[in-house]
């Protein structure tokens, strides 16, 4: 309780890993934040199996029905292989666009996992008029853009579990993070310390451009001068990737450990925030054993050799693929990573439409930035993604069409 006379607001963002801590004697209420790094040991790959096996059992405790997510991918597949030894007509959803017969997609590879493991499988289609529509409502729901375009498959497969009566869903979401995952970029890190950090790039600078959506050099092009101004330049953003990549890289000599961490740091609390907002929008728990601290001390401790070995045909998640392929099929464990399972590419005609009609969008982009964007959404998807989130996320807060829509959708509710 508050000490007498004692009144505040407590509301802070915490960043992942830290710790806050409020004095509650007090009356102006003292807070310390402190970041609570992860204390790793040498690990055994040998024990890679039990861990992850451990972490799955652990969350499996739930008074509710608990099903999976399976993508067919190595991180879902794993998980579900050892949930089916253990829960009887396990229940499993793979969320994909329909490809063609024969393809072998997500559908195909969840489908043949789930044929191995017996378990009641589930496929959810989606094509681009419903993904026009989900992400139009998302957006509008969330009052915030979306990041990536996989938020609209996991909220849709998210309705379904939900209305089949499941509660809690189990992911593979995080083992690309702690395992060495994302082969690209793992493989332009590794290429970017060979040539020595060619042109004095820092370490972070380096992470901000690799990541970035649209290149930083571009944006002089794209947006107004006033706009170009106001954002510093991206100053400030790259002086938190700097000083970010300087403090998770401490401790380490190997810079591909300092360069995985930073993908941890980054890319691991956006990917749990986005499981978790695009699923509790339909009322459904996500659980990611691969991300639980117990996973990540483990992999922390692990040589880089065990995580990401290039010149191998499967250079990513070393260890994964050694404890789990003699469970899994050999298809799936060679199989190559798919960061975007949907063609949203060929999608954006519709949400780019609104980019030359949006006034909050001609208030910070160019004329030619947009008119250029609008016309060829397809082939420049790296652009039009991210602007017309913007464009539709200007729209809910200040477009009259999308108020009467927020209008009907709460007396719907309602």
């Amino acid at each position: 309780p508050l000490a007498p006379g004692t009144s505040a607001v407590l509301n802070a963002t915490l960043e992942p890993g830290e710790v806050q801590v409020w004095d509650l004697s007090a009356s102006h209420l003292p807070m310390t934040r402190a970041l609570t790094p992860i204390q790793a040991r040498e690990s055994d790959p040998h024990e890679t199996a039990a861990v992850i096996e451990e972490s799955v059992i652990s969350h499996l405790r739930a008074d509710v029905p608990v099903c999976c997510l399976l993508s067919g991918g190595l991180d879902s597949s794993i998980i579900a292989s050892i949930i089916a030894s253990r829960v009887r007509g396990l229940r499993t959803f793979c969320a994909g666009a329909a490809g063609e017969q024969g393809a072998r997609d997500d559908h195909w590879a969840a489908a043949m996992v789930a044929d191995r493991l017996a378990s009641r499988h589930v496929p959810v289609f989606i094509d681009g008029d419903l993904f026009s529509r989900r992400w139009v409502e998302m957006v509008s729901r969330q009052g915030v853009p979306l990041s990536t375009p996989n938020e609209v498959a996991i909220n849709e497969v998210a309705r379904v579990l939900r209305a089949d009566g499941n509660v809690v869903a189990m992911s593979g979401e995080g083992a690309d993070e702690l395992f060495g995952g994302y082969a690209g970029p793992m493989a332009a890190a590794l290429s970017f310390e060979r040539m020595g950090c060619p042109g004095g790039l820092s370490r972070g600078a380096f992470q901000l451009q690799d990541a970035a959506w649209a290149p930083l050099a571009a944006k002089a092009a794209m947006l107004l001068p006033q706009t170009l101004e106001a954002s510093q330049q991206d100053s400030v953003l790259r002086a938190w990737y700097e000083r970010t990549f300087d403090e998770v890289s401490e401790g380490t000599d190997d810079p591909m450990q300092g360069h995985l961490r930073f993908m941890r740091r980054v890319n691991l609390a956006g990917l749990l925030g986005r499981l978790d907002s695009a699923m509790m929008l339909e009322g459904v728990e996500g659980r990611t054993p691969f991300a639980d601290v117990r996973v990540a001390a483990f992999a922390e401790g692990l040589a880089m050799e065990h995580k990401y070995q290039p010149g191998e045909d499967s250079p990513t998640k070393r260890c994964l693929r050694e404890a789990f392929g003699p469970l899994l099929p050999r298809e799936i464990v060679e199989r190559p990573k798919a960061s975007f399972p949907l063609p949203f590419q060929s999608w954006l005609g519709a949400g780019a439409a609104t980019l030359t009609a949006s006034p909050w969008m001609g208030s910070h982009f160019t004329q030619a930035a947009l008119h250029m964007v609008a016309a060829s959404p397809e082939r420049l998807w790296a652009l039009a993604w991210p602007m017309a989130n913007l464009a539709l996320w200007a729209e809910r807060w200040w477009g009259e069409p999308n108020k009467r829509q927020m209008q009907n959708y709460s007396a719907s509710v309602a």
